[in-house]
C-alpha cells in the first residue's frame, strides 16, 4: 500500500542515553582488571529516531530529536512536524505502542496532517527486531558509547549527537539495518 502511494517508510523508536558506561570488553595489562570510572549517576537524554526510506531502498536517511530526561507526548509530536518538514513525500509511519502514541495531542497531530500521513501502523507487541531503528541504536551504543563515561550531560548530549552523525553519514548501516 506505501509503494502503491509513493510514500516514504518512516520507522520510528525512542531510546536513552545515560551517564553510565556501557560495557564492553575492552584491553588491560595481563592480570590486571581493567576499571572504568564512572560518577555512578543517571542523568540521561532521550532520542527519537526516525529511519526514512523509499520503497526500493535507494534514498535512506536518519533524523534525530533529542530531549533531556523521558519522552513526552510533546516531544513526539515536535518529532512529527520535525519529519513533516524533512519528508517532503507522503509518509508511512511505522513505530511501537508506547502510550505517548496513543496520546490526545500526538493522535491531533496526525489527523490534522492525516493528508502527509498516508499511514499510520504499529508494530506488535514484544517484537523490537522488526522496527530497523533498533539496529541503529545498537551501533550507536556499541560502537560509540562502549567504555565511555562522558564527563557530565552536556558532554553526554555532544557524543550522542555525534555518534548519530556518524550514521546519518553511513548509507550502508543504515541500509543494512533495514535489511536486518
Amino acid at each position: 500500500k506505501g509503494a502503491r502511494l509513493n510514500a516514504t517508510f518512516c520507522f520510528l523508536d525512542e531510546s536513552g542515553y545515560s551517564e553510565r558506561p556501557v560495557v564492553r570488553r575492552t584491553w588491560g595489562k595481563r592480570g590486571t582488571t581493567p576499571i572504568v570510572r564512572s560518577t555512578g549517576s543517571w542523568k540521561n537524554i532521550s532520542a527519537i529516531g526516525i529511519l526514512a526510506t523509499d520503497a526500493d531502498m535507494k534514498t535512506v536517511r536518519a533524523l534525530c530529536t533529542f530531549t533531556r530526561g523521558s519522552v513526552r507526548k510533546e516531544d513526539t509530536a515536535r518529532t512529527l512536524a520535525h519529519l513533516a518538514r524533512h519528508v517532503k513525500e507522503p509518509i508511512a509511519l511505522f513505530w511501537d505502542g508506547l502510550a505517548q502514541h496513543r496520546a490526545r495531542l500526538v493522535r491531533a497531530f496526525l489527523e490534522k496532517h492525516r493528508r502527509r500521513f498516508v499511514m499510520v501502523e504499529r508494530f506488535p507487541a514484544y517484537a523490537p527486531e522488526l522496527n530497523p531503528q533498533e539496529y541503529l541504536w545498537a551501533s550507536s551504543k556499541t560502537k560509540d558509547f562502549a567504555g565511555d563515561v562522558p564527563e557530565g550531560s552536556p558532554d553526554l548530549l555532544r557524543r550522542a549527537r555525534k555518534s548519530i552523525r556518524r550514521i546519518q553519514r553511513s548509507p550502508d548501516v543504515l541500509r543494512g539495518a533495514l535489511r536486518a
